[in-house]
């Protein structure tokens, strides 16, 4: 799990969503917003991927976890952005 500080709040994830550039892939779309600050992320997975809490929170750790095994370099890409990842089915 990201620290507390690297992740965004409920209130700044609306905000992207509102505001935000959006990039597509194959099972995860995101937004994003260019900030001055260092870089925040959120995760999230609605319920029409998962019906069940304990799965969608089981997702969310998992692109989590991911997202720390990335390399410096793909990190450096989000350096200055807040993004709001979405687990698509």
């Amino acid at each position: 799990m990201l620290p507390k500080k690297r992740r965004l709040t409920s209130a700044e994830v609306r905000e992207v969503i509102a505001h935000g550039s959006s990039l597509r892939g194959g099972v995860v779309s995101l937004k994003y917003v260019a900030n001055k600050g260092d870089f925040k992320v959120a995760m999230v997975a609605s319920k029409s991927v998962a019906k069940r809490a304990v799965d969608r929170n089981r997702l969310r750790r998992a692109l989590y976890r991911a997202f720390t095994t990335l390399p410096p370099e793909a990190i450096t890409v989000l350096a200055r952005a807040h993004t709001v990842f979405f687990v698509r089915n």
